[in-house]
């Protein structure tokens, strides 16, 4: 195959179009099993906890959380898990698809190169990055944002080059818009995207087309039409600033944070390849940018107007984007964009790369074989050498939940007569994923999962690194399983105990003790005599359990508060927790919560609800321990047959 051979964009090389169609499969088979088979991580279990079940379009209340609500991405979760159920593999979907598009899209971008080796090195580099690939295999608006941002480069592609009107501009900033709503990192490729569109659109009308002004703002208008997504999302970029969300980043410079974390990521962290592609990338930008400074004046000499190509188009929006990041930085204090929020630079990085290439393939034609046969070995090198079906890097030590919660489900121990559900210690970060399985697989005998109070003695299970296992109480334990891929080890408390049970209360809503009022009783439904405690978006609160503190509990602080009660809701998206908080004067030191989507899943139906929560060592007499339904959303949901009970728990000799 001859490597300079010309093509038309009418005649494309047959022999380019099936080795893209190969690697295009490739790189799509490898994230189509990723999905299926990776563990579902600490963002994706967090999105689909917090907002993909829950009934509102953006949440009204923000917290430092807030950022990890990828709108796009969360509304299309939505969309598959009403469609396909929950699973791994549906909530991923919308990037999968996202993929193909990447795929599809950079393909044609690829084709429009004049020779076989860019074709088909442009397409390589692009599409084998295996940190780029990482996000197409999971549920983020990281991968989706990438998709649509190659077809909106494409679209601005044609309307540079391709001979198309206004009408490629407009899809290209909608494309752009779409992308911005999966990653706002991206805000400030579409503001440019936008800009830049509109000037060459206005500075084509002027010097080379008989318009009038009519028309020139008709365009005009068009083409940023998309910009009006801003008023929605504007609001809610200034909220989550404000509550602290936007706190990834870095704020030591633009090359170490965005583009040598980039680097480090797209080789996974492999110490001699992250200076391999430094040096390179060091080395391009110096001989590269004199060369273009000469094309860019010998072509303002030979013409009387700049005819702006899709490399310079590119360039531009590169530098702009830069620009804005610095001035952001210095003037804002915004941190600068890093590994997977400055993702959007690796595609405008390597287009600008590859089409400056393309434009200089006739002058240095053997050192453009050089560069660009030593680029895809690289690649191909890094792709085979970081490709794995197990984890992800930027989730890396998360990748064995999946097959913990899967060896706890077959291997589990009996429940202690005392309590409804067993308990899990865990040091490691991913408490969340754990909860997602837990609701997953309608986990009901297991506590939700919470970092804190890791080393409770009185826990059934512990889930920590074995550099962690001399953290452990001082009671009997055994390694049930380990799992040698992140040092994880499941540990099993075999400690014998004595039981004291310092507390026990039922709440009979039919018949009030002496020393009780209930404030929220509702006949509608009950799930035993006549009445139940009803919440909704007027009454927010059950009524509930006030326990204060005396010597009986503070002489015995290994103790489990244990409440189980019925509920019922007539809407599965009803957003309620369970709540057992610990307070001093009125002021909350210990707060944990259980949301009730946990057990209901099926309307109109009484549901158990399981709920326990350790005492903390900082209790202090006459402080009072709280346990109610709170809720949160708009639909209503009862609760009847609440029981609560302190256990105190003593090791036999």
């Amino acid at each position: 195959m001859n490597l300079f051979k010309e093509n038309s964009l009418n005649k494309s090389n047959r022999t380019s179009d099936i080795i893209l169609i190969i690697l295009g499969l490739t790189a799509l088979a490898y994230t189509v099993t990723r999905a299926y088979l990776l563990s579902f991580t600490w963002d994706e279990s967090w999105s689909y906890l917090e907002y993909v079940r829950k009934d509102f379009i953006v949440p009204s209340i923000y917290n430092s959380m807030n950022a990890n609500n990828h709108l796009l991405n969360t509304w299309l979760m939505r969309l598959c898990y009403h469609v396909f159920g929950l699973n791994e593999m549906a909530l991923r979907l919308p990037n999968l698809l996202s993929h193909m598009l990447f795929i599809f899209y950079s393909a044609k971008l690829s084709r429009r190169l004049s020779s076989p080796i860019l074709i088909i090195g442009s397409f390589l580099i692009l599409n084998f990055n295996p940190f780029l690939l990482d996000f197409f295999s999971l549920a983020r608006g990281y991968g989706l944002s990438m998709g649509l941002m190659m077809a909106s480069l494409y679209f601005a592609y044609l309307f540079i080059e391709g001979g198309k009107n206004y009408l490629s501009g407009f899809l290209s900033v909608l494309f752009a818009a779409l992308a911005t709503l999966a990653n706002v990192s991206l805000l400030n490729y579409f503001l440019i995207m936008a800009g830049l569109i509109v000037l060459i659109n206005t500075i084509r009308i002027i010097n080379y087309e008989s318009k009038n002004i009519l028309s020139l703002i008709k365009e005009n208008l068009s083409i940023v039409s998309p910009l009006s997504i801003l008023i929605f999302l504007i609001p809610i970029i200034l909220k989550e600033k404000s509550s602290g969300a936007l706190f990834f980043g870095g704020s030591t410079g633009f090359w170490y944070d965005s583009i040598f974390s980039l680097i480090t990521s797209s080789v996974y962290e492999n110490v001699l390849m992250i200076r391999v592609v430094e040096v390179y990338t060091i080395g391009i930008l110096l001989i590269s940018l004199p060369i273009i400074v000469k094309i860019i004046l010998e072509q303002r000499k030979n013409k009387p107007h700049l005819e702006i190509s899709f490399w310079m188009f590119i360039s531009m929006l590169l530098m702009l984007c830069i620009l804005a990041n610095i001035i952001q930085h210095q003037l804002l204090g915004i941190l600068f964009p890093m590994e997977r929020t400055a993702m959007y630079y690796y595609p405008l990085f390597i287009l600008f790369f590859i089409f400056v290439m393309d434009k200089l393939q006739d002058r240095f034609t053997k050192s453009i074989v050089i560069i660009m046969a030593t680029l895809m070995a690289f690649f191909t090198i890094n792709f085979i050498a970081n490709a794995n079906l197990i984890y992800t890097l930027s989730w890396k030590p998360e990748a064995d939940i999946k097959s913990m919660v899967s060896y706890l489900i077959q291997n589990k121990k009996p429940i202690p007569d005392e309590k409804n559900n067993l308990s899990i210690g865990i040091n490691l970060f991913p408490e969340t994923d754990i909860n997602f399985y837990r609701n997953h697989y309608h986990l009901s005998w297991l506590n939700p999962v919470k970092n804190i109070d890791t080393y409770n003695p009185v826990y059934d299970y512990y889930c920590i690194s074995k550099d962690d296992l001399s953290k452990l109480p001082n009671v009997k334990y055994s390694i049930v399983k380990e799992f040698p891929k992140t040092n994880t080890a499941l540990v099993s408390n075999e400690q014998k105990w004595n039981k004291k049970e310092l507390y026990h209360k039922k709440l009979n809503f039919d018949k009030a003790a002496p020393d009780e009022h209930f404030n929220n009783l509702s006949d509608e439904v009950s799930y035993n005599g006549t009445n139940s405690s009803k919440t909704d978006s007027s009454n927010k609160f059950s009524d509930g359990f006030t326990y204060r503190i005396d010597d009986s509990l503070l002489n015995n602080k290994s103790s489990l508060v244990i409440f189980k009660a019925m509920v019922y809701s007539e809407n599965l998206y009803a957003d309620a927790n369970v709540v057992i908080s610990f307070e001093n004067n009125s002021i909350p030191y210990s707060y944990l919560y259980m949301n009730v989507q946990d057990a209901i899943k099926t309307t109109k139906e009484w549901t158990p609800v399981y709920f326990t929560a350790p005492v903390p060592k900082d209790i202090k007499k006459d402080d009072l321990l709280k346990c109610y339904l709170w809720n949160l959303g708009n639909y209503p949901v009862y609760i009847d047959e609440m029981e609560l009970k302190i256990v105190a728990y003593e090791k036999k000799l």
